[in-house]
């Protein structure tokens, strides 16, 4: 592996790190966008376990809004089934929300990787 390699992998433990440490200080504050999403869809299917589920219930100012997510639950399901077992923790949301986003960098650095071998080959 080449000196940009590893500095790009660096960079994207250094982010998975951060946005651990970010989402552990900040307690049960306030979430944003997709983490709001994911959060009430872990709590949701968590309720439903063993069924499965793609909505997230998500109290507003006096009401709910029922998300549809209707894509492949298996990391909902498998948050959802740590998160009861480690005893409804908001901290095991943060570390599962952190999980994921370096699930998401190092496919999307795989995939680059891949795709440099390909055009260094032509």
């Amino acid at each position: 592996m080449d000196s940009m390699g590893r500095l790009s992998l660096i960079v994207i433990f250094y982010s998975f790190l951060m946005v651990l440490a970010v989402g552990l200080l900040a307690g049960k504050g306030p979430m944003v966008a997709d983490e709001v999403v994911h959060y009430y869809m872990l709590v949701t299917q968590a309720d439903k376990l063993p069924q499965g589920n793609i909505v997230a219930q998500i109290p507003m100012n006096g009401w709910t809004y029922n998300r549809f997510y209707p894509h492949v639950f298996l990391w909902h399901y498998m948050g959802a089934a740590i998160w009861r077992l480690l005893g409804r923790s908001f901290a095991v949301v943060q570390v599962y929300q952190s999980v994921f986003w370096l699930q998401l960098l190092l496919a999307v650095w795989f995939t680059i990787k891949k795709e440099l071998q390909i055009v260094r080959m032509a």
